[in-house]
Order: C-alpha cells, then sequence, then structure tokens
C-alpha cells in the first residue's frame, strides 16, 4: 500500500512492527466526522485525496467494526494489516515546512531553521499532531494574534506539544500541557527537547480530573464531545478560550454551549470543513 500525496497527523507507534489498517472512502468531511468518533481508538492517520488511512491496534477491531456498521457516514471501507518497512524514510519523503501567517514555521528536525520565522521543530516520525492539519493551522492562527507574555496558559490535549511550545515561545509565564494517552510522552519531551525548552509542565491525564481550571488562556484542540463536557467547568473570569476539533457542522452547538456558559465569542475562523473558536470570560 502506497502513501502519497499524504500527511500524518498522528502517526504509528513505532514500537511495533505490524498495525491493523482500516481504509474509509468517501468524501472527505464524511470520512472526518467518522474519525472523529474514534479518538481513543487511533494510533495513527494518514489522508490522501479519497480516502483515509486508520491505524489501531488489533484489540480495537471490534469496536471499530461495530462504528461502522452502524455508522451513516461510511459505506465503502476495507481491511489490511500493514508492515512496518522505514516509516522514518516516509516521513523525510513527504514532510514540507508548514508556514502559518507568515509567521510561524513547523519543520521537520531534519530541516534548516529560518530566521525570518518562529520556528517549531517536531520530530514528525513519531508525532501526535504534525500541524498540517486545519484545526492546528487553525489554532496557531489564532494564538499568535494574542499577547501572551507573563500569562499562565493550559494546553489540553497537546498531542506533541506545538501549542505549548508557541506559548513559551511568545513568552507565557507558564505552560501546562496534559494528553490522556500515553503515548504522547516520550514525542512530546523530544520536541521540547528540540525547541530547546524544558520549562514545560507535562501530565499524562484527562482533562475532566483538573478541578479548578484557572488560567489565563486554554487552548483545546480536542474532540468534539469532550469539549461540550469542559466548556462549562471553567469558570475563571478573564480567561480566554481558543478551542477546535469543531466541524462546521457542529458550530451552532458549541457556540450555544458557549454562550449558555457565560462565554463571549470573539473570533470564529474557518478552514475547509473546520472551525476555530476564540471566547473571553
Amino acid at each position: 500500500m502506497l502513501l502519497r500525496n499524504t500527511f500524518i497527523e498522528k502517526t504509528m507507534q513505532v514500537d511495533s512492527q505490524i498495525w491493523y489498517c482500516l481504509e474509509i472512502c468517501g468524501e472527505k468531511e464524511r470520512r472526518e466526522i467518522f474519525i472523529s468518533l474514534l479518538d481513543e481508538e487511533i494510533s495513527g492517520i494518514t489522508e490522501n485525496n479519497d480516502n483515509s488511512l486508520i491505524y489501531f491496534k488489533k484489540n480495537y477491531e471490534d469496536s471499530i467494526s461495530k462504528k461502522l456498521n452502524e455508522s451513516s457516514h461510511i459505506t465503502n471501507w476495507n481491511w489490511s494489516i500493514v508492515e512496518e518497512e522505514n516509516w522514518n524514510k516516509s516521513c523525510e519523503d513527504f514532510f514540507k515546512p508548514i508556514i502559518i501567517s507568515n509567521k510561524v514555521q513547523i519543520i521537520p528536525k531534519w530541516y534548516p531553521e529560518d530566521n525570518n520565522y518562529m520556528n517549531i521543530i517536531i520530530n514528525p516520525a513519531l508525532a501526535f499532531g504534525t500541524g498540517h492539519h486545519e484545526t492546528t493551522f487553525l489554532m496557531i492562527e489564532e494564538i499568535i494574534k494574542k499577547d501572551l507574555m507573563n500569562k499562565t496558559v493550559i494546553d489540553i490535549g497537546t498531542g506533541s506539544g506545538i501549542l505549548s511550545i508557541l506559548a513559551k515561545k511568545m513568552n507565557a509565564k507558564s505552560v501546562y500541557a496534559i494528553d490522556n494517552d500515553l503515548l504522547t510522552n516520550n514525542n512530546f519531551y523530544e520536541n521540547l527537547e528540540l525547541n530547546t525548552i524544558s520549562d514545560i509542565d507535562f501530565e499524562i491525564k484527562d482533562c475532566f480530573d483538573l478541578g479548578a481550571i484557572e488560567f489565563d488562556y486554554i487552548f483545546a484542540n480536542i474532540n468534539f464531545n469532550v469539549l461540550k463536557k469542559l466548556i462549562p467547568m471553567i469558570k475563571k473570569n478573564g480567561t480566554t478560550l481558543i478551542i477546535s476539533g469543531v466541524l462546521l457542522s457542529d458550530k451552532s452547538n458549541v457556540v450555544n454551549t458557549l454562550e449558555e456558559s457565560g462565554k463571549e465569542i470573539k473570533n470564529i475562523s474557518r478552514k475547509k470543513e473546520w472551525i476555530c473558536i476564540t471566547a473571553e470570560i
């Protein structure tokens, strides 16, 4: 199976040699909606123009099959087993720098830095978020509009740590990053080291175990259903929320949740079928 014209947004576990691969076909928006239902099961994703390839452990096969059979969004799919050949080399073949708002550049660790940009260096061969996805792009677009100097930040669902690294490079006073996926741990710390950053607090933690969420800025690029439960928990006056992981079709639902819990919508941006919302208390 050739992976061409594609990106990795959450790549496969490199400590395994075999992955179970689900290929789903159809309109991209329908594929994105289905993929959003699999957030906890997924070990990796690649996106092509006409299909999506989803990688996961065998023990998730039954639960994903059940969701497929119940879904009205996906009617054409195929299962296969993929053996790792040279994943790092594949990344080097197609991973290109990403430039956002002509200010931030996300580059792989083998690519030279460009002093015309704020460079964020990552290892995409292990990445849980490489910046290619519309939601990450939108989040960075909104964050760089803000003045984070001496502000406190929490990055919920940090993945590869891109948004946390950006916050520190924008002189945030403190950054606390959490993710509920154990597989993010090594990649997060490697990316911090690549960017010569050591003062970000990181925990494997569920956002619903946080207790009081009292930060100046809250970044949350996470599952739509998690966002709906999380938003009412945020009550500190003066807090700015920047959230994504939301499809355009869910816009009114999220906006209502924000407004009903006392948040004021400041901006909504869109890239393809995804949106990013900035709100304040």
